[in-house]
């Protein structure tokens, strides 16, 4: 098993970093415009691995008009189910 240099580690930690506070951000905005955020869009939120994609969520987040909750049986639920990366805040219904 190679090991990592010190460079490499710090690149993975500022990866991480920049993951976490663009998640937070995210969800931020959402908790400001709407107070709450429900569990599964923030799950849904919190599971993107993808730094661009939460920045342009985060400016989708900045300009809807209204929070969507689409349960789990519902057609946008399934949408959701099978678009991993799709924040469940845009409305598809």
């Amino acid at each position: 098993m190679p090991l990592l240099s010190q460079i490499e580690i710090r690149a993975m930690q500022v990866q991480q970093e920049a993951l976490r506070s663009a998640r937070e951000s995210v969800v931020e905005v959402l908790e400001v415009r709407f107070q709450e955020v429900p569990e599964e869009i923030a799950d849904t939120i919190n599971s993107i691995e993808y730094v661009a994609f939460l920045k342009q969520s985060h400016w989708q987040a900045i300009v809807i008009g209204s929070l969507v909750y689409c349960d789990r049986t519902s057609k946008c639920g399934d949408f959701l189910r099978r678009n991993k990366y799709f924040c469940g805040f845009i409305s598809v219904c």
